[in-house]
């Protein structure tokens, strides 16, 4: 839906993008298993989903980023009752479930977005440990908006965790103010037009940080 939305320069940038991370990211599948071409797609279409109004942004690529066939427990064993959908290590791999990248952006067009996108959501967690901390503060935010934005996400964190949020981002946001980023970064993307009804604070923050307005190019499903 995002790229169906973008203009022709959008999308020229998307499909570069894309080609840009495949080149130069290292995708494994987990215990040497082949990773299918639309798996990598898909962790590629995440990055240039999130760097489309940003050209200047770079991904790190000293990370590895590793496929698993579903989601793991955290021995990394597939198929785990509790699963990890995936995980961000502080100087390590990226690891994806491929079942869930394939969840976040491959349903139904008649089905509304839930608000979940494993890829948007580490990738998330990826530009904000770019500055070598992880906070929930983004690499690259202007001095200025700083502390402002680390206002704004202990807000919305107490909310959260009081169950006065209104649902618009899940409870697993309430966890730290690093979830609460990568959470809202999903929302953003996934539910702009519910999030920017919901609370536009939020919203008009996180569109001045990607220089986006997705509420613009999603079609209004999401309410």
């Amino acid at each position: 839906g995002f790229y169906r939305g973008l203009d022709e320069e959008g999308r020229r940038r998307f499909e570069n993008d894309v080609r840009f991370f495949l080149a130069e990211q290292r995708i494994y599948g987990s215990q040497g298993a082949e990773v299918p071409e639309r798996i990598r797609v898909l962790v590629a279409s995440a990055a240039a989903t999130l760097g489309n109004g940003l050209p200047h942004w770079e991904w790190p690529d000293l990370r590895d980023i590793v496929i698993y066939r579903t989601a793991f427990d955290g021995e990394y064993r597939e198929g785990a009752r509790n699963p990890i959908r995936g995980i961000v290590h502080h100087k390590g791999p990226i690891i994806f479930s491929a079942r869930d990248l394939h969840h976040g952006f491959c349903r139904h067009p008649d089905v509304p977005p839930d608000g979940r996108n494993v890829g948007l959501h580490e990738l998330a967690h990826v530009m904000d440990l770019a500055d070598g901390k992880a906070d929930g503060v983004p690499a690259g935010l202007e001095f200025a908006a700083t502390a402002p934005w680390i206002q704004v996400m202990a807000e919305r964190l107490d909310r959260i965790r009081a169950g006065a949020d209104g649902g618009v981002l899940r409870r697993y946001a309430g966890k730290n103010p690093v979830e609460t980023f990568a959470v809202a970064v999903e929302v953003f993307f996934e539910r702009p037009h519910a999030l920017k009804a919901h609370d536009p604070e939020l919203y008009e923050m996180l569109s001045g940080y990607f220089r986006q307005d997705p509420a613009t190019i999603v079609a209004p499903r999401d309410r």
